[in-house]
């Protein structure tokens, strides 16, 4: 299955995996980490665990920390 997987600052990787792969697998298929980021698997949170479909899209969100309240 090819799943594509997207990143703030890079471009879209492409990568095939089995079926019945999840998020985390095709992340180390790309030799990505997910450090610092926000998974997302069509639009919808998810974790690693998360089994893919065909076409399916992960992205990888930025966290955003900081702030003080007033």
């Amino acid at each position: 299955m090819k799943i594509r997987i997207l990143k703030l600052g890079q471009a879209a990787h492409v990568v095939d995996v089995e079926p019945g792969a999840n998020v985390g697998d095709a992340l180390r298929t790309a030799h990505l980490g997910t450090d610092g980021y926000t998974l997302s698997l069509d639009g919808l949170g998810c974790t690693n665990e998360a089994v893919l479909s065909e076409s399916a899209i992960i992205t990888l969100i930025p966290k955003v920390v900081g702030g003080t309240a007033a």
